[in-house]
């Protein structure tokens, strides 16, 4: 569950976009609707209800409660645009879940309630979740000094060590291990200590298998025999599958893919600046809450260790670091890389995970994970092949 930010942390939106994009109820009388849920679940009067920037997804209020003793309380209501089916109702319970589990170890919103069904005062499924302090990196990052850019650098290796740390029973999907009711105005009480691995998602509506794999190698093959499957009337994706599959043997016989038993590891799909919120604590930029933990998994180490290479290239996004080719680092970047490296040489082997052989398997890992999908994956795909056909034939020259 994500939480919206603008450039002024407050992501408050005046226009009636959405309103007509969406073709949802105007704010002006949802807002009294809202109003009325936060009386009934026992919240209160709220003093204030804004209207937020919120995805395709989702539509996203903003809702502040004063106290008698004159303390505000701030919370987020997220409410899908698109009433829910069975399927998508248990991934509101999964996110809640996902969310309890995961605030024994980091910067997480806290769900204070939630709703799977539509009898209620806003006639739709929401969750209410307690506001995170700080302010979006992206919306920061340009203001701050070679200094503050280091401390921050800092800060979210310290955070990226804290994920790496937390680990899982085995390869999968996180998702809730004790029953919930549908229904639930104060979550504070449901146990946090245990989750569920489920089979990463295959589509929508189903998972693939569960795994007792306890190695990439292997879970690689698993995943990609899967797909492969769910492909089998496909001709031309058969054939993928089968490159894909040979590939991972080449990466065996190139000592860049393990057979190595190793623990599963939480794994952030995208540990993006605008992921990342932050505020000054003591004079000093810190990381105060990390958003998005939809479908948060437990992987392999080197595929959670994708660096955030944002924080001293701006301008190449997470999503691309592995796709990026080497560039020449100004001084102040490479100050701010090499600080960002000194804190994680404590994790083993993370240079190579994050910069070296870890490129080629996230590469690989991420058509195992998601499959064909979009258009733009055959480009992917493509790519892939031949960026990595010139790579084996480089070492063969280089041998010559």
């Amino acid at each position: 569950m994500s939480q919206p930010c603008d450039s002024d942390g407050d992501s408050i939106v005046s226009s009636e976009t959405s309103t007509l994009t969406y073709e949802q109820e105007s704010f002006s009388t949802f807002r009294l609707k809202v109003i009325q849920l936060c009386i009934d679940i026992g919240l209160g009067t709220p003093s204030e209800v804004d209207r937020m920037t919120g995805g395709g997804f989702n539509r996203v209020i903003g809702v502040a409660l004063t106290s008698p003793d004159a303390q505000i309380s701030r919370y987020i209501i997220r409410i899908p645009r698109l009433p829910l089916d069975e399927v998508e109702v248990q991934n509101i319970k999964d996110q809640v879940a996902v969310l309890l589990y995961l605030s024994k170890y980091l910067p997480v919103a806290e769900v204070k309630a939630y709703d799977c069904t539509s009898e209620n005062a806003i006639e739709s499924q929401y969750v209410i979740q307690q506001r995170l302090p700080g302010k979006s990196v992206e919306t920061v990052y340009e203001t701050l000094t070679l200094e503050e850019r280091l401390q921050l650098a800092t800060s979210v290796a310290d955070l990226v060590q804290r994920i790496d740390s937390v680990i899982l029973p085995q390869f999968g999907r996180l998702v809730q291990n004790t029953p919930m009711p549908d229904v639930s105005h104060d979550v504070s009480q449901f146990p946090r200590k245990e989750i569920d691995v489920a089979g990463y998602r295959l589509d929508v509506y189903s998972d693939m298998p569960t795994t007792n794999e306890q190695n990439l190698a292997s879970l690689l093959r698993v995943m990609c025999k899967a797909r492969s499957e769910d492909d089998a009337e496909d001709e031309e994706l058969r054939s993928f599958w089968q490159r894909l599959q040979k590939m991972i043997t080449e990466m065996e016989l190139l000592s860049l893919l393990s057979n190595m038993e190793e623990p599963a590891r939480l794994g952030h799909w995208d540990l993006s600046a605008r992921n990342l919120l932050v505020e000054k604590v003591e004079g000093l930029w810190k990381v105060s809450g990390v958003l998005d933990w939809d479908d948060a998994m437990s992987v392999p180490g080197v595929i959670s260790r994708k660096p955030p290479i944002w924080l001293w290239s701006p301008e190449v996004r997470v999503e691309e670091a592995d796709l990026a080719p080497p560039i020449e680092l100004t001084g102040d970047q490479r100050e701010i890389k090499e600080k960002f490296d000194e804190v994680t040489t404590s994790i083993p082997s993370y240079q190579d995970d994050a910069y070296h052989s870890g490129r080629w398997l996230r590469r690989l890992w991420a058509f195992a994970l998601h499959g064909f999908t979009y258009s733009q994956d055959w480009d992917r795909y493509g790519t892939l092949v031949q960026d990595w056909d010139e790579y084996r034939q480089g070492l063969k020259h280089a041998e010559i």
